[in-house]
């Protein structure tokens, strides 16, 4: 997956301990989202699915890092015209 323009590539996906402690020594930047994936939500990435939702705002997708046969390998940034 090609990762947007503004992500350093250097950049990783923690793994915290799932405590509102470590939650705030890692920071909350401009905002944050707390996201429960329900045993479902990994059955259906271990599938090869993807998780897309979206607060009215802005478009959130979350794939695993496998590759898997015709998976998306870039995701749209730009905003959708109306």
């Amino acid at each position: 997956m090609k990762i947007p323009f503004w992500k350093d590539p250097n950049d990783s996906v923690e793994v915290l301990e799932a405590t509102k402690e470590a939650a705030d020594k890692y920071g909350h930047m401009f905002g944050s989202d707390l996201i429960r994936l329900e045993p479902d939500h990994v059955e259906a990435l271990q599938a090869g699915k993807m998780l897309a939702w979206h607060d009215s705002e802005y478009s959130t997708f979350v794939m695993l890092a496998v590759p898997q046969p015709g998976e998306c390998e870039t995701v749209k940034t730009e905003p959708q015209q109306s």
